[in-house]
């Protein structure tokens, strides 16, 4: 099991850490199993929230994406190999994995991003945000909250694919075409 996310970012800038996310080779069911004792909310087939004492603990089995080619049938499924999970993370900064012992995997270069205060995507953007726009609006949320800059690379992708979502389906993109071009940063 690794902690990943909010969790491996703060530690690094040694801020407190307010949410742990952990992913791990166990399936939700051995989860369920070691984990009968607590508190236990499901959040998808992959995931769950372990509830021990006043905390909250994100756990999640280490997932592949079969397929990028679809944007309507985009599925996660079960693996046991961390880099291919680190793999299908939204950021850079979200995909270093620390061990318990505090030993980094940083295949994206994550650890250098979070010094630079850079939000780069893993993969092809432009099919990532169309995949999941909801990423585009993550994207500005970390800016806001971190004071990071988006990559250039990203800025591109999520300029893009607003642009290619807002034309595929202009309805639910009205408030947000001019998201990209309203922040200074962008």
């Amino acid at each position: 099991a690794y902690f990943i996310g909010e969790a491996v970012r703060n530690f690094i800038l040694e801020k407190h850490i307010s949410s742990v996310h952990i992913t791990t080779n166990a399936s939700v069911s051995t989860m369920r199993r070691l984990f009968m004792d607590c508190e236990i909310e499901s959040i998808s087939a992959t995931s769950v929230i372990i509830h021990y004492e006043d905390y909250k603990f994100y756990l999640n089995t280490f997932v592949t994406n079969p397929t990028e080619e679809s944007t309507l049938n985009y599925t996660k499924h079960y693996s046991k190999n961390l880099l291919e999970d680190l793999s299908n993370r939204d950021f850079t900064i979200n995909a270093i994995a620390m061990s318990h012992s505090g030993k980094t995997t940083d295949p994206y270069n994550g650890y250098s991003d979070v010094l630079k205060k850079k939000i780069r995507h893993i993969g092809k953007g432009k099919n990532k945000f169309l995949n999941n726009p909801s990423l585009i609006i993550k994207a500005f949320t970390l800016m806001s909250e971190l004071d990071y800059d988006l990559s250039l690379q990203t800025k591109r992708e999520i300029t893009k694919s607003t642009w290619c979502s807002f034309a595929m389906c202009p309805a639910p993109w009205c408030s947000f075409r001019n998201l990209p071009c309203g922040l200074s940063r962008v």
